[in-house]
């Protein structure tokens, strides 16, 4: 199992929506979100919500058995909780995953404390 940690800026203006796009996410499209993550191999998710006083940003965990598949499974299905997920995310944080982006992640510190 594999994970992939990056962090996303919410638009000026987007918080609300973007909150209420998860909770349709979880009301609403569950069973295909459910089924959409298995399609894509993926086991697990977290999602936090970074408020600071002039913007938010959006952090998200995958755990995948292929990461380096996601993105290209995303951005090409044609089914439609992808193609919402794909407006959802150009429309909230300005990113269009249908185009070659390379967002990277590095680990710059990690320790434990005894």
């Amino acid at each position: 199992m594999r994970a992939i940690t990056f962090a996303l800026l919410l638009l000026p203006g987007q918080q609300e929506a973007w909150r209420r796009w998860i909770q349709e996410i979880q009301e609403v499209d569950g069973s295909d979100a459910e089924a959409f993550g298995q399609w894509l191999g993926v086991t697990r998710i977290l999602v936090w919500l970074t408020e600071m006083p002039h913007e938010s940003v959006v952090i998200v965990q995958i755990e995948a058995d292929e990461i380096e598949t996601l993105r290209p499974k995303l951005a090409t299905s044609d089914l439609s909780f992808a193609r919402r997920v794909r407006q959802h995310v150009l429309e909230l944080h300005g990113l269009d995953v249908t185009q070659p982006t390379r967002i990277t992640t590095e680990l710059i510190l990690a320790c434990r404390v005894s």
